[in-house]
């Protein structure tokens, strides 16, 4: 998953300053947003505020709709979520359990 930073230092790279932010609440009241360039082409970055940290979180509705365009499986949905759950990261492309260590803990997978 990108950072924050490395997402606005990247669209600076390709000339872009200005961005849209759009605000979304989670299931529990969770402050989460989605931020993408104004009026280009450009990556979408989803994050979770807690306080002054951001963390990135799982867009199910969005998932959804790459299941349903047929670019991802419900398998790499659910690989997707159990990487975020145990806090990993989580492939830009492919998802592999062979690159991937798994989690340690009690083996929790609820989201």
């Amino acid at each position: 998953m990108k950072t924050f930073e490395t997402y606005l230092t990247d669209a600076e790279r390709n000339g872009c300053i200005d961005h849209r932010l759009r605000l979304q609440r989670g299931p529990g009241g969770e402050v989460r947003f989605d931020i993408h360039p104004v009026d280009r082409d450009g990556e979408t970055l989803d994050l979770e505020v807690a306080g002054n940290s951001l963390a990135p979180f799982f867009n199910a509705e969005v998932a959804e709709l790459l299941e349903i365009e047929g670019f991802v499986t419900k398998e790499d949905i659910e690989e997707i979520k159990r990487l975020i759950r145990a806090g990993l990261p989580v492939p830009a492309a492919g998802l592999s359990r062979d690159d991937v260590p798994e989690p340690e803990g009690d083996g929790d997978t609820r989201l």
